[in-house]
C-alpha cells in the first residue's frame, strides 16, 4: 500500500463513505479496516 491509497483509505473512514476501487490489494486492506468498498 502506497501513501496515497493510505490517504484514500482515511478520507473513506472519516467521511463515512465508501470507496470506489479497482485495486484488488486496496480493496482488501480497506476492508480489514471495515471500510466499505464499491468495485467500479
Amino acid at each position: 500500500m502506497y501513501a496515497y491509497d493510505a490517504y484514500l483509505v482515511q478520507c473513506a473512514m472519516q467521511t463515512n463513505s465508501p470507496l470506489l476501487t479497482l485495486d484488488l490489494g486496496l480493496r482488501a486492506a480497506a476492508e480489514k479496516m471495515s471500510v466499505q468498498t464499491l468495485e467500479a
